[in-house]
C-alpha cells in the first residue's frame, strides 16, 4: 500500500476547524460540490466533470477525526482509505490528512503525487477559508 500524509496548522480553534471538516455532507473547496448524500455516502462533482463517491467509515467528534473510503471515482487509485484529523496546538489547530491506497493505471510515484497535490491544495484552501 502507498501512503500520503499532509499536515497544516490553521490559526483557528479546533472546534471551528472540526465544524468545517467534520461535516461529511459538505466540502470546503468551492470548486467541489456535493451532488448527493445518501446514508453514509456522498457523491462529489469535480471541476473537470468527474465524480467521486466516498463512504464514511468512522466519525468521532470527541477526537475531531473522520475516516472514509473511496467507493468509486476518477482518481488513479484503488483501495483508498483516508483519515482527516484536527488537533489543538499552540498555534491554533493542526490538521492532518492521511491516505492509504494502491496505484491504478499510473505509476506509484504518479499516484502518490496526485493525492499529495490534492491534499496540499485542499488544506491550503481550508486554511484560507478559516483564517479569512
Amino acid at each position: 500500500m502507498l501512503t500520503v500524509e499532509e499536515t497544516i496548522v490553521v490559526n483557528a480553534p479546533v472546534e471551528n476547524v472540526w465544524e468545517t471538516i467534520g461535516d461529511f455532507g459538505r466540502f470546503w473547496i468551492p470548486q467541489i460540490t456535493i451532488a448527493m448524500i445518501k446514508a453514509d455516502e456522498r457523491e462529489m462533482a469535480t471541476p473537470d466533470g468527474g465524480s467521486v463517491v466516498e463512504r464514511l467509515l468512522q466519525r468521532s467528534p470527541a477526537r475531531h477525526e473522520l475516516s472514509y473510503a473511496m467507493v468509486r471515482g476518477d482518481l488513479p487509485v484503488d483501495d483508498y482509505l483516508s483519515t482527516l484529523r484536527a488537533e489543538a496546538c499552540t498555534d491554533g489547530t493542526r490538521v492532518t490528512w492521511q491516505a492509504r491506497f494502491r496505484a491504478n493505471g499510473v505509476s506509484d510515484v504518479q499516484a502518490v503525487e496526485t493525492i499529495r497535490d490534492l491534499y496540499r491544495r485542499a488544506l491550503a484552501v481550508l486554511k484560507a477559508v478559516l483564517q479569512g
